[in-house]
């Protein structure tokens, strides 16, 4: 460990617990796709101002960093990276409500959120039901399924700038297809999430969650790590359908395979390597090419070498 990294940690337990600070910690442990190296230190923090007081340091430290969720959308290095992760995750993770808003902090999962929906009979977020990433990674990428998305319900986001912590609203967040005004502003870090919600029963918000999490379980591979979708929809087609249609569903690259059961899906056998999967995606994307002259882009994001 460097000298700056030692420094910086004696820093930071000042203020965060020890147990929540981790050094050379796998990464692959928080990723859904079970792949990815150590990083110098992983941290989780507990509590907004624990959040800001991490980011204050590493502008102090000038140590790169990365913000991670569950990990739901990421493929990263089995070198790891030379990096401090944050994980917003169970540890980031309150909800409350006032009346139809209901406020979030990023690392709470859709998971958690849906089933507080059930149980406050509130209805918009059913769409949303089995994906398995935080709010505020769903925020950040505008995530969405089944003729929804995150800024259909949106009402707010609170974020630091990394100066202060501000608000905005719906419309300034610059919207779009898996976009968001945070992918562009990386200094912007999501630490809540207002949603405008609807007011319902119980049973009816079941009823459409059940449909939805009934649809995912037809259509969506179970049983081995994978990272969801791996490439964005297109205009002009469907990933999956032309990825299915190229004669890819079950090809192989290593231990990462194109699911039998979605062709939009690239799964973890056993033990893949980021580059098994990047060889496969640039398969996938040569064959679907040729096919159609339409390049897929990606929908997961690519951490590290």
């Amino acid at each position: 460990m460097s000298k700056k990294i030692k420094n910086f940690k004696a820093d930071l337990q000042k203020k965060i617990k020890a147990k929540n600070i981790k050094e050379n910690e796998l990464l692959k442990n928080h990723t859904s796709f079970k792949i990815g190296g150590p990083c110098l230190l992983l941290i989780e923090p507990t509590s907004k101002n624990e959040l800001v007081y991490i980011l204050q340091l590493l502008k102090k430290y000038k140590l790169k960093h990365y913000i991670i969720g569950n990990g739901t959308n990421l493929l990263i290095s089995d070198k790891g990276l030379k990096a401090v992760v944050i994980k917003l995750s169970d540890n980031f993770s309150y909800i409350k409500r006032k009346k139809q808003v209901v406020t979030a902090s990023a690392g709470a999962s859709l998971k958690k959120l849906n089933d507080y929906c059930i149980q406050n009979e509130l209805s918009g977020l059913e769409f949303s039901y089995g994906i398995p990433g935080t709010i505020g990674g769903a925020v950040y990428m505008n995530a969405g399924a089944y003729k929804g998305q995150i800024a259909d319900v949106v009402k707010s986001v609170t974020f630091f700038d990394g100066k202060k912590i501000k608000t905005l609203k719906k419309d300034k967040l610059k919207f779009s297809y898996r976009r968001s005004l945070f992918q562009k502003k990386h200094k912007f870090v999501i630490l809540s999430v207002q949603l405008q919600l609807n007011k319902s029963t119980k049973a009816e918000v079941e009823i459409l969650s059940n449909n939805i999490i009934n649809k995912r379980k037809e259509k969506h591979p179970t049983g081995y790590a994978s990272a969801g979708s791996v490439f964005k929809r297109n205009k002009s087609l469907i990933a999956s359908k032309a990825i299915d249609a190229s004669g890819l569903k079950g090809y192989s690259v290593g231990d990462a395979q194109v699911s039998t059961k979605h062709a939009g899906f690239i799964i973890n056998k056993n033990n893949a390597t980021k580059a098994d999967v990047l060889k496969l995606i640039k398969h996938v994307q040569k064959s679907v090419y040729k096919k159609y002259k339409v390049k897929l882009k990606l929908e997961i994001k690519l951490l590290g070498d």
